[in-house]
């Protein structure tokens, strides 16, 4: 017989489990019954809220968002769970506001305009301080007044209480994705230019004897991401292409009937001819003592 709130228990003083295996009675003074986890709590005091495991049919989002809000703030309780790879920093007072938004990375700002805290006064401060951040402005006791100077100081949307947390939540996951596509669009072009300064350092300086890992911190860039990147862009390694920038030097340079194999070895970057031999005639297909000889004949004009 099963008694209510208890375990079926064998003879042995052991639980059988619906598969019919055997479980450890419980250690003494602990419970069987789970403890139930209480709803998502809102704090406050500049509290940041860690991200909530929920599943979401649309790709996670992520960022930070500040919320100055001297209120209670019920509805980010289902707005935390519409946006959990989000961080949501809360904080009620505008100097504690001020602090975070200075000395924290932060994606987007939501300010509640109130008696006791000016929306407007926050918004020409961050807006001045930090422009490229987007601001939203809710307010119970809106007016038409408060909403045109509050889109005129660069706020990217107003709200009247009560507020459609749908709405809300389109709006501060449609600019966490622009502010994620234009770090994306920087990170890209950055690598472009650093990868760009590699190559020139390549072709100005190959008469030195260069290593991969010189030339991946001139770019800027880790010696991973050099060396895909590199492969991605050129279609050969580092040491391939190092050699062809030299071959095609040394091409030019034995067009000069004043300059010896070895200077032009030495101007290539090889200490030792005999390399600087194998080397070209590996790539060239011809030795560079033939090669002169053939320009001669204008073989290769």
């Amino acid at each position: 017989m099963v008694h209510r709130g208890r375990m079926p228990y064998g003879d042995d003083g052991r639980r059988e489990g619906n598969s019919g295996r055997s479980v450890p009675p419980p250690a003494a003074g602990k419970s069987m019954i789970k403890s139930i986890p209480s709803e998502p709590r809102v704090h406050h005091r500049c509290t940041p809220l860690d991200p909530l495991p929920v599943e979401a049919d649309a790709p996670p989002v992520r960022g930070t968002v500040l919320v100055v809000e001297p209120g209670e703030s019920f509805y980010l309780i289902p707005l935390r769970l519409m946006l959990p790879d989000c961080r949501l920093i809360l904080c009620c007072d505008e100097k504690e506001a001020r602090q975070i938004f200075f000395y924290t990375p932060v994606d987007v700002v939501l300010i509640d305009h109130s008696p006791a805290l000016s929306a407007l006064a926050l918004l020409h401060l961050f807006k001045v301080g930090r422009p490229s951040v987007p601001v939203l402005v809710m307010a119970r006791e809106g007016s038409e007044e408060l909403a045109v100077e509050v889109f005129r100081s660069g706020a990217r949307d107003y709200f009247r209480k009560p507020i459609s947390v749908d709405e809300m939540y389109g709006v501060i996951r449609s600019l966490l994705e622009l502010r994620a596509g234009a770090f994306k669009v920087r990170a890209a072009n950055s690598s472009k230019e650093g990868f760009d300064k590699a190559l020139r350092y390549i072709q100005t300086h190959f008469h030195l004897p260069l290593s991969l890992a010189q030339v991946a911190g001139k770019s800027g860039m880790s010696l991973s991401s050099f060396v895909r990147i590199f492969k991605k862009r050129t279609g050969m390694t580092f040491v391939d292409y190092l050699q062809i920038v030299r071959m095609a030097a040394a091409c030019r340079m034995l067009r000069d009937p004043g300059l010896s194999l070895l200077r032009i070895s030495l101007a290539c970057g090889y200490n030792n001819q005999s390399h600087f031999n194998r080397v070209f005639k590996k790539c060239v297909g011809v030795s560079p003592r033939v090669y002169k000889k053939y320009l001669g004949q204008n073989v290769f004009r």
